[in-house]
């Protein structure tokens, strides 16, 4: 059984993740998909942002009003 996922997103984040997407020869359904079956299998922890220098966290509060976890981001290849 299929299901329909909705969630709300910044448009503007939402464009640039379908650009990269596309630039990539997917969807941005289909990257969801692929974080979703990273996420259960354990090869893929959520994490806002990777590890980065202060000045860089400082960037990225002004520019996005949010402070980043400090966790470091997993990389993952999956095929569906």
């Amino acid at each position: 059984m299929i299901t329909q996922v909705i969630f709300k997103i910044d448009k503007k984040i939402k464009e640039k993740a379908q650009k990269k997407a596309k630039s990539r020869g997917m969807t941005f359904s289909n990257v969801l998909k692929m974080a979703t079956y990273a996420y259960i299998e354990n090869v893929f922890e959520p994490a806002l942002f990777p590890t980065i220098s202060a000045r860089e966290q400082r960037d990225i509060e002004m520019r996005y009003g949010k402070k980043p976890s400090g966790k470091s981001v997993k990389s993952i290849s999956i095929s569906i």
